[in-house]
């Protein structure tokens, strides 16, 4: 019984190596993220933006503007992300804010900005009808190539009331603005996307997230370590049937018990990387655990 308290002890301190690894490559920004569950509301909002962004047929270039209601970080890395949505779209050459810092210093830009009320100059225009001076000034005096403007207006970007995720909603609205025919010749109503039941599968993913590590470590512990033994009932009677599809059935179903509490618990219900690393982790030592414990039974118990 000796050697199983050491083998435990190993299985557990190499679990615990690969979850410590992927929360400290996880960690480490200087800037505030997006929670995940914003992430994921993000997401989708994006895609449908991007699949919802019109062909205007005599508009090939636009200049791309996204409007956000303030700069806190995870407001900005929301944008830079539906900034990215819409270039990877192809729907259009699109040219943003940075091409314009090379004409900073540049007088007729500073004259422009000072009709405006613009002072920081870091940021693009705030309002719709700036953004189209500016970007008809930059058409006729730096010769930019562009056919228009898309300003895109993050219409809302709530994180929920009780900063929990419950309540989150993110939106977005967009108008093409032709400079050749100096008028709005396409839009995109606004697309919304939230969390609004304690039991989207989202919420309740992120909730674990949020919970003590090592609160779920020690249940996903409990329970996989004891469930040979718990049912040992059951492991004697499948072994004393000596039926090898049996026993690998018995052994199939311990170990996916102990993956599946590894998924919700240490998973946290996720998907990426990560995630799937830590439950083949798990099935790769629980296996051999399972199998050494239904072993030990037959063995010893029987």
């Amino acid at each position: 019984m000796f050697d199983k308290v050491w083998k435990v002890v190993l299985m557990v301190g190499i679990l615990a190596a690969v979850v410590g690894g992927i929360v400290y490559l996880s960690s480490g920004e200087d800037r505030r993220e997006m929670t995940d569950l914003m992430k994921d509301v993000a997401e989708l909002t994006e895609v449908e933006f991007r699949e919802a962004l019109p062909r205007v047929r005599d508009v090939n270039a636009l200049f791309l503007i996204v409007s956000g209601r303030s700069d806190r970080d995870e407001e900005v890395q929301f944008e830079e992300r539906l900034a990215e949505a819409v270039k990877k779209s192809s729907k259009y050459k699109v040219i943003d804010w940075s091409a314009v810092r090379e004409f900073e210093d540049s007088t007729w830009l500073g004259t422009i900005y000072a009709k405006l009320n613009i002072i920081d100059t870091s940021r693009p225009p705030s309002t719709f009808e700036k953004a189209v001076t500016v970007v008809e000034t930059l058409y006729e005096k730096a010769n930019f190539e562009t056919d228009g403007l898309l300003w895109v207006d993050v219409t809302q970007f709530d994180e929920g009331k009780d900063g929990d995720g419950l309540g989150s909603r993110v939106g977005v609205a967009a108008k093409i603005y032709s400079l050749k025919r100096k008028e709005v010749v396409a839009e995109v109503p606004e697309i919304s996307h939230g969390i609004e039941s304690p039991w989207d599968l989202r919420y309740i993913r992120y909730r674990i997230g949020q919970s003590s590590i090592l609160l779920r470590f020690l249940a996903w512990f409990v329970v996989s370590i004891t469930l040979p033994w718990a049912l040992i009932q059951v492991v004697r009677a499948v072994v004393k049937k000596k039926n090898n599809q049996l026993n690998i059935a018995l052994l199939g179903a311990l170990t996916l018990t102990s993956m599946l509490v590894a998924w919700t618990l240490l998973a946290a219900l996720g998907t990426g990387f990560g995630a799937w690393l830590t439950v083949l982790t798990v099935g790769g030592l629980m296996g051999y655990y399972n199998y050494d414990a239904c072993d030990y039974i037959e063995r010893r118990l029987l």
